[in-house]
């Protein structure tokens, strides 16, 4: 009778351990692990990256959700709307997708792939400032169907190769403020590594705005 006890437990605790497992495992597929870069941008692992600084996550039916990475996010400030081609449309790599709007100032960002759009985020249309606080969850702006996936993706950047090029890109970008806008330059002795430069874009000139366009967002 003690005997049948133990067994009982035993087995009791091994079905309690594999329910535990199986629902760990449920949760990484449900909540993509993400990384931390040394200036606090947040980068999902798995996702890929154009040098544009939009994101791709590839889906099990081959389609694409693409929105903006953690760095416009941070830097832009506030979102007022958001303009985007509409379902069906064709589009080539490099051509314009979709447009950030802050008042009457846009940022035009650009395809990073070839393919046909096939949905558009009704929630982003009406909330755009989801992209400041949730730029690859909630925030993905359009659903791609890519022509060829597996050679549109071999030219972006995921990993450890996306981590060193936003470190660069952040890097880059705190020159490009010192220079062009000095009186909103980040502090850099800052312990948090950069928070300061969030939302810098707001304040700077005409000018500055549409310079960090063509240097930041329309590159391939």
């Amino acid at each position: 009778m003690v005997a049948l006890f133990v067994i009982a437990t035993i087995l009791t605790c091994i079905a309690i351990d594999l329910l535990i497992q199986r629902a760990h495992k449920k949760r990484e597929i449900y909540q993509p692990q993400v990384m931390l870069s040394p200036e606090s941008f947040v980068l999902p692992r798995g996702y890929f990256f154009s040098k544009a600084h939009t994101w791709l996550e590839l889906l099990f039916s081959g389609k694409v959700y693409v929105g903006v990475d953690d760095f416009i996010s941070k830097v832009t400030g506030k979102i007022d709307a958001i303009e985007v081609l509409p379902v069906g449309e064709k589009i080539k790599k490099g051509d314009p997708l979709f447009k950030i709007k802050q008042g009457e100032r846009t940022l035009t960002f650009i395809s990073p792939i070839n393919g046909k759009i096939t949905e558009i985020n009704p929630s982003i249309l009406e909330s755009p400032e989801t992209i400041l606080n949730d730029p690859y969850f909630n925030g993905w702006i359009v659903m791609i169907e890519p022509e060829d996936v597996s050679s549109e993706l071999k030219n972006l950047l995921i990993g450890n190769e996306a981590s060193q090029w936003l470190r660069n890109e952040i890097k880059r970008f705190r020159e490009f403020i010192s220079i062009e806008a000095p009186k909103f330059s980040p502090e850099p002795t800052l312990v948090d590594g950069g928070l300061v430069i969030k939302g810098v874009l707001q304040n700077v000139d005409e000018k500055t705005w549409e310079k960090f366009e063509k240097e930041f967002i329309k590159r391939i």
